[in-house]
């Protein structure tokens, strides 16, 4: 009886201790997948993406800010390229990004 105790003791405080990792990812669409952008979309003349004003919602994004430029964010995708190509903006996850910046213009927040 004694050896039952004794290890039993020790195992039932181990479980009490004992809970299993639970990853929870508190962003949602992180890597701006949607709206997945249409073939030929394109914004200033280049193709590859979509300009938004601010207000406007992209999936559960939603831009903010005083910015008053219908294009104030540009979503754009892998193929979006500027200065006749030498300038790429590759996604550093999924095939969408977000561009935020806006020429002239204090630029537009996320919440």
């Amino acid at each position: 009886m004694r050896v039952t105790r004794t290890f039993l003791m020790p195992a039932g405080i181990a479980a009490c201790f004992y809970s299993p990792v639970v990853h929870v990812n508190l962003i949602s669409d992180g890597s701006f997948e949607t709206p997945v952008l249409a073939n030929g979309v394109n914004c200033f003349g280049l193709t590859g993406c979509e300009g938004s004003a601010v207000g406007a919602a992209l999936g559960p994004w939603t831009g903010v800010g005083i910015s008053t430029t219908s294009n104030a964010i540009l979503l754009r995708n892998n193929n979006y390229t500027e200065e006749g190509g030498l300038l790429h903006f590759t996604s550093e996850d999924g095939l969408q990004n977000v561009d935020l910046t806006v020429r002239g213009q204090p630029g537009p927040r996320w919440r």
